[in-house]
């Protein structure tokens, strides 16, 4: 896997996966969630949960039931890239909670809230 991409703090979680997957050479992010779901499993085989393979609900509050699955491939890609600090983690939990309609939620950036 290319490391050498940035995590920059103040972006959405959905923006750095689209980006990383852009950058590993992915023409569709789902492709790139697939396999590194897979990847994750390989490496942790008794986790239970599913891993979104759409975009918009890889986030961790969109988890119906458990996040751990969604966790634990976060983790494994932050172990693979050489990132500290739980970066993409963190990233996952800095959302708001506001809400623009029932479909839609915020995401908190620079102090401001947005859709």
């Amino acid at each position: 896997m290319n490391t050498d991409i940035q995590l920059y703090p103040d972006e959405s979680l959905e923006s750095f996966l689209l980006r990383l997957s852009q950058e590993q050479g992915y023409e569709r992010f789902s492709h790139f969630a697939e396999d590194i779901w897979f990847d994750t499993l390989d490496q942790h085989e008794a986790i239970p949960g599913a891993f979104p393979l759409e975009l918009n609900r890889i986030n961790i509050y969109h988890a119906q039931t458990t996040s751990q699955m969604r966790v634990r491939v976060l983790i494994h890609l932050e172990n693979q890239l050489k990132l500290n600090n739980f970066g993409a983690l963190r990233l996952a939990l800095s959302h708001s909670k506001a809400q623009f309609s029932p479909e839609y939620k915020a995401v908190h950036r620079l102090g401001v809230s947005a859709p």
